[in-house]
């Protein structure tokens, strides 16, 4: 368990805070990149995107935390 006064804490803050300048663009997953490299234009290619993000991306991490988390709610635990 980490407390205010653990080291460990603006380390995590810094990598999960979008107020700290290396999580303000991990949120994006990369989004701002392919729009300004012009591969983001429109709905169809945000699109195309969000596809390949919650496939290869979000699906296997979040997706299965998420899975997870449900099926030990469920049970009651």
């Amino acid at each position: 368990m980490h407390t205010l006064t653990d080291d460990a804490l603006p380390s995590l803050f810094q990598l999960t805070s979008a107020a700290f300048p290396t999580g303000a663009f991990s949120p994006s997953y990369g989004l701002e990149t392919s729009v300004q490299a012009g591969r983001g234009h429109d709905v169809a290619t945000f699109g195309e995107w969000l596809e390949v993000h919650l496939c290869y991306s979000a699906g296997p991490t979040d997706g299965a935390a998420v899975a997870l988390v449900q099926r030990a709610a469920t049970a009651g635990e």
